[in-house]
């Protein structure tokens, strides 16, 4: 299961509703300020089943309408609704949150929260069950209960904004539904995990409220208590085929025996000479106030029904007593334990797991990040990040990259179906980047800046790239909001173009018509284009032969009177659409 889409309105810096389309791993690029992490927030609020209203202040309001979030899932869930003294089994692919300004205190209450949730599963709409095979995962169920348990249909009762159900049950009578029985609060089966790493993720590793690790050491405690505290369960080792090895009840003393003899050596290290004084006197005085029972009174340093409880991971060598918590070496290292410790859950519990990462290149060197990347794009849980990192890109996969500008996400649908380029949708001349291998051979990974840019300026190489940039220093005329892209070689711009449509990406071309004069294909399939009537090198004076350096030399010693006219008017068309 992964998460289809999400609709959010009138939240954060979103007014009018926004819906962006996810694939297994899915990329969010952009400059600051265009509301990449405010989709994982909204995504994270959506998908929380606990604390909502807690996490809401002011400043989420873009104004004063209320937030509205939808989450749709490539497949369903099961939700297990009150049907009197059972529950009803009701399948749902979405999720919808409603978080509204309070108007008046809650009846009943002395303390308000200031905002008011309306936050339920909204039911997979079927007039037979057989509607329902390519929505369900064969383990939906998780093995625990049999498909016969969900309705014969579900169908909408009014508009569909009311959200009003009608469920017929497998006996044919009818239940009805609406958004109060709905709740998120009610149980359900198959909803995934979703785990939120944002900025500050440094405590992921370690025990805090309510986040990864509580959960994880919860969870360890319970497994251990439902292990130790059945006496009749029998312990089987894969080693001995089958033979039962160990009772519990035999572990559990095991288990006494040694935290006895712990136990015993780490107080008695510090409490051995002021037993008298302070251990033995409380006990006393407590069993004269309360009786006998207070003789089993210990300081003690470790849970036994919950010993994982203070767990952390830390780095320490084999019969050594030097402790490093992971989570002190740094919050790159803390993350990436996180995301493999999650992986490998998932993978034994067989759930499903889906994370969002805010910038998950943060803390990491360049290695480090290309390893991560390659272990998102592997991973068969699905991954929604931001980013500002060219390595967290990959233009074969151009379907995974989202571009957030403050006016539209990118590719849009109208853009995609545009057939301007050779009369050819640019959707198909995407799905050749990888059919072709142009992922390998002309996008150069460095270039990847380009979706993080204002502007791109495309230029053919690097002296183009580096001389145009000095020559408009030169002229008063720096492009302070355009990226300038070597796309090494006059053929191979187009390609970049092809880019700037699909992601939106406003862009100019320069280019040298060398001896074959204009480009004309480049001409007809680009919107802002100049070129320079001969060589960037013979503009110059300098022979084609001139070497890059000698060339770069004499632009970085020419003075502003001896700039060639051509470039002035040149740099000074740029300059003024650099700065619209």
């Amino acid at each position: 299961m992964k998460i289809k889409s999400v609709t959010i309105e009138n939240f954060r810096c979103f007014d009018t509703p926004l819906v962006v389309n996810f694939e297994n791993y899915s990329g969010l690029v952009g400059k600051n300020g265009t509301g990449k992490t405010s989709v994982l927030e909204a995504i994270n609020l959506a998908t929380s089943q606990y604390y909502v209203s807690s996490r809401i202040n002011e400043s989420d309001f873009n104004n004063e309408e209320n937030i509205r979030i939808i989450v749709e899932f490539d497949k369903c869930f099961v939700m297990l609704i009150p049907d009197g003294f059972a529950s009803q089994y009701v399948p749902s692919n979405r999720i919808y949150l409603a978080i509204s300004r309070r108007s008046k205190a809650a009846a009943g209450k002395a303390l308000n929260d200031g905002y008011t949730i309306n936050h339920f599963a909204i039911p997979y709409t079927y007039s037979s069950s057989t509607e329902l095979s390519d929505v369900l995962e064969d383990s939906m169920l998780n093995g625990q209960e049999s498909l016969d348990k969900l309705p014969n249909s579900v169908l909408l009762n009014g508009d569909e904004d009311e959200y009003k159900y009608k469920i017929t049950r497998k006996s044919g009578t009818v239940k009805y539904a609406d958004s109060r029985s709905l709740q998120l609060s009610n149980n359900m089966i198959g909803f995934p995990n979703v785990f939120y790493f944002d900025k500050d993720r440094e405590g992921e590793t370690s025990k805090k409220f309510n986040n990864l690790m509580s959960r994880i050491l919860d969870d360890l405690n319970w497994r251990y208590l439902s292990k130790t505290s059945d006496e009749t369960e029998i312990l089987q080792s894969e080693e001995s085929e089958g033979e039962a090895v160990m009772g519990t009840a035999i572990l559990e003393q095991l288990i006494l025996d040694v935290w006895e003899e712990y136990y015993n050596k780490v107080i008695g290290t510090v409490e051995k000479e002021k037993s008298k004084r302070i251990i033995y006197p409380l006990k006393k005085k407590m069993k004269d106030f309360w009786g006998e029972m207070y003789e089993d009174l210990e300081l003690s340093v470790l849970d036994l029904t919950s010993p994982f409880s203070s767990g952390f991971f830390s780095l320490r060598k084999q019969k050594k007593s030097k402790q490093i918590k992971v989570n002190n070496l740094g919050s790159g290292e803390s993350m990436i334990l996180a995301y493999f410790l999650l992986q490998t859950i998932s993978k034994l519990s067989k759930e499903r797991v889906i994370y969002l990462i805010d910038e998950p290149e943060m803390h990491l060197h360049p290695q480090a990040q290309v390893k991560l990347f390659d272990e998102i794009q592997k991973s068969k849980n699905q991954v929604i990040y931001t980013t500002h990192s060219d390595m967290f890109v990959d233009i074969g996969a151009w379907k995974s990259i989202l571009r957030f500008s403050p006016e539209e996400v990118y590719p849009t649908e109208e853009i995609l179906n545009d057939k301007s380029i050779e009369d050819k949708a640019i959707s198909e001349h995407l799905e050749e980047i990888k059919q072709f291998h142009q992922d390998k051979t002309i996008f150069v990974r460095e270039n990847n800046e380009i979706f993080f840019a204002d502007k791109c300026l495309l230029v053919e190489g690097p002296i183009d790239k580096y001389g145009n940039a000095i020559l408009a220093k030169k002229l008063s005329k720096e492009f302070q909001n355009t990226t300038i892209v070597s796309c090494t070689g006059k053929t191979k711009i187009l390609y970049y173009v092809l880019l700037c449509k699909a992601f939106g990406i406003p862009y100019f071309v320069i280019y040298d018509q060398d001896e074959e004069g204009k480009y004309t294909l480049l001409e007809d399939n680009s919107d802002n284009i100049e070129s320079y009537t001969t060589s960037f090198e013979k503009v110059f004076e300098q022979g084609e032969e001139a070497r890059r350096n000698d060339i770069l030399t004499y632009i970085i010693n020419l003075d502003k009177e001896n700039i060639p006219e051509e470039v002035v008017n040149i740099i000074q068309t740029i300059s003024t659409w650099s700065d619209e």
